[in-house]
């Protein structure tokens, strides 16, 4: 996890702690952020009783942004995707190779219509 945040709605549950255990704590929650490392058994029970409660709050913020970003990753292939379809293009000769000889012999225009699969289909004629 890129950080983590600390509220100030969390203060008053940790104010009273001795500076020791604050930075105790300080140093589990960057350790949980880190690696997700969980606080030792050993630690002060004031420590942990916090560091449970800001924990969760950690896990709660990475789960909402984990799935903003899936939705963001969602969008954005969506996006591309009618991009891509946006700019693809059929070319549809009116001829085949066989008969393209003929034509240019019996003096026929080359008809070619380019299907656009944009906004709307246009057809463009070339003689």
């Amino acid at each position: 996890m890129e950080g983590f945040m600390l509220y100030t709605a969390q203060y008053p549950a940790i104010k009273t702690m001795t500076q020791e255990q604050k930075g105790d704590l300080l140093d589990a929650l960057y350790a949980y952020a880190i690696d997700g490392a969980q606080i030792s058994a050993e630690a002060d029970p004031m420590v942990q009783m916090a560091f449970a409660f800001i924990r969760d709050a950690i896990d709660r913020a990475q789960g909402k942004y984990e799935a903003k970003c899936e939705r963001n990753r969602q969008t954005a292939l969506k996006r591309e995707q009618k991009k891509r379809e946006a700019q693809t293009y059929t070319n549809v000769h009116e001829h085949d190779a066989d008969n393209a000889a003929e034509h240019e012999r019996e003096g026929k225009a080359q008809t070619c219509t380019n299907v656009c699969r944009k906004a709307r289909t246009c057809t463009n004629v070339v003689k």
